[in-house]
C-alpha cells in the first residue's frame, strides 16, 4: 500500500489504491478553534506588553517632570536665599551707616553746644565785670582838632598834632556794642555746624550709592 503525507496533520497516512486518502476532517474545526486562541493569547499579550510598555513610559515621564519640578524649585529656592542673604546684608550695611552719620551729627551738636554754652559763661563773666567796674570799656578819639579843620582832611596835613586817646564807655553801652558782636559769632559757629551737618550727612549718604553714583554726586 502507497503513503501519502496528510497536510493537515502533517503525519503519512497509507493511501488506498482505488478509494483517494484517508482523510478525517472532523479535527479540523477543533484545530481551527487552537490556532484562534493561540492567535487571540498573542494579541493579548501584544496588547499587555503595549499597556505596560505605555504605563512605563508615563511612570518615567511623571518621575521626570517631578524630578524638573523639584530641581526648578530647588534653584528658586537657592536664589530666594541668595537674594535675601543680600538684602539683609544691604539692610544691615545701611542701618551701620545711618547709625554712624547720626552718631557723627550727635557729636557735632554736643560740640556745638558745649562751645555755645563755654562763650554763655565768658560773656556772663565778662558783663559781670564791666558792672562792677573791674572792666572798662573804651573807644579811640582824636585829641588836638582845631576848630573850623574839614573832618575829611588828611590829618597827616592838618595842622596841629593828633594824638590818640580813649573814651570810657558807659557799662551798658559798651555791652550793648560787645553783645552785637557775640549775635556775630554765634551766626558763624551755628553756620559752622549745620555745615559739618551736611558734609557728614552726604558723606555717608555716598556710601550708600553705587561707586558710579557716589562720583556723579560729588561736587
Amino acid at each position: 500500500m502507497p503513503w501519502r503525507v496528510d497536510p493537515t496533520t502533517a503525519a503519512a497516512r497509507p493511501v488506498h489504491e482505488h478509494g483517494g486518502p484517508n482523510v478525517n476532517t472532523s479535527q479540523w474545526p477543533r484545530q481551527r478553534g487552537q490556532i484562534q486562541v493561540v492567535l487571540i493569547a498573542i494579541a493579548c499579550a501584544s496588547l499587555l506588553l503595549s499597556i505596560v510598555g505605555l504605563l512605563t513610559y508615563q511612570l518615567g515621564r511623571s518621575r521626570g517632570l517631578r524630578e524638573a519640578v523639584a530641581s526648578a524649585q530647588a534653584r528658586e529656592k537657592t536664589i530666594a536665599e541668595v537674594h535675601q542673604q543680600a538684602l539683609d546684608a544691604a539692610n544691615q550695611r545701611e542701618r551701620a551707616i545711618e547709625d554712624s552719620a547720626r552718631r557723627r551729627v550727635s557729636a557735632i551738636e554736643t560740640q556745638f553746644r558745649k562751645e555755645r554754652d563755654h562763650e554763655k559763661a565768658n560773656r556772663y563773666s565778662f558783663a559781670a565785670a564791666v558792672h562792677t567796674g573791674a572792666v572798662r570799656l573804651s573807644i579811640p578819639t582824636i585829641r588836638g582838632a582845631s576848630c573850623g579843620t574839614d573832618p575829611g582832611a588828611d590829618p597827616a596835613l592838618a595842622g596841629g598834632d593828633r594824638d590818640e586817646t580813649r573814651a570810657q564807655l558807659a557799662p551798658k553801652t559798651g555791652l550793648d556794642l560787645v553783645a552785637i558782636a557775640d549775635d556775630g559769632n554765634d551766626a558763624i559757629h551755628q553756620l559752622n555746624a549745620c555745615i559739618d551737618t551736611y558734609n557728614t550727612v552726604r558723606s555717608h549718604f555716598n556710601n550708600l550709592l553705587p561707586q558710579e553714583a557716589a562720583h556723579a554726586q560729588a561736587p
